[in-house]
């Protein structure tokens, strides 16, 4: 009885330590899922993520100053070859440049898309550095040098 225990105690132990294995590619980013807000820029950021069932990841965002809409920005992630890719639309114009998945950490939340053949941003960076808390960070190259952004967001309940 005790063999039994200590068995299913590290079955256990060893399952709630390891991440789950996902089912589809885009279930791996789950963690995006909600409504997020905080700052971009200078200027108020308003994100929301869908699920990934069905297997797409819609996503919108506006920027607020002053409590007035000046920009704003949707687009997807979806599967292609059976691997997820992120495909902007800025200002509703959907980008000529997908940017596939070049890195997931799963348990650390953490994905980065990149093209660097587009001009700027080539890196997309969503990471989940705390429970209610996202960065989304936008990088690359350009002629007066290397150029980021970092969006700060906090989930809206």
């Amino acid at each position: 009885m005790n063999r039994v225990l200590a068995f299913l105690m590290l079955v256990a132990s060893t399952a709630s330590a390891t991440p789950p294995k996902p089912e589809a590619p885009l279930d791996a980013l789950a963690w995006l899922e909600g409504t997020w807000r905080g700052t971009f820029d200078g200027l108020e950021d308003e994100e929301h993520f869908t699920s990934p069932r069905g297997g797409l990841i819609l996503w919108t965002a506006k920027a607020l100053k002053a409590g007035r809409v000046v920009g704003f920005e949707f687009g997807l992630f979806e599967v292609r070859d059976g691997k997820p890719v992120l495909v902007p639309y800025p200002d509703g114009v959907r980008s000529k440049d997908a940017f596939p998945l070049e890195r997931l950490d799963v348990a650390a939340r953490s994905a980065t898309f990149s093209n660097p053949a587009h001009d700027w941003p080539t890196h997309f960076t969503y990471a989940r550095v705390a429970p209610n808390r996202l960065t989304i960070t936008l990088s690359g190259p350009t002629p007066a040098g290397p150029k980021v952004k970092t969006a700060d967001l906090e989930r809206v309940p």
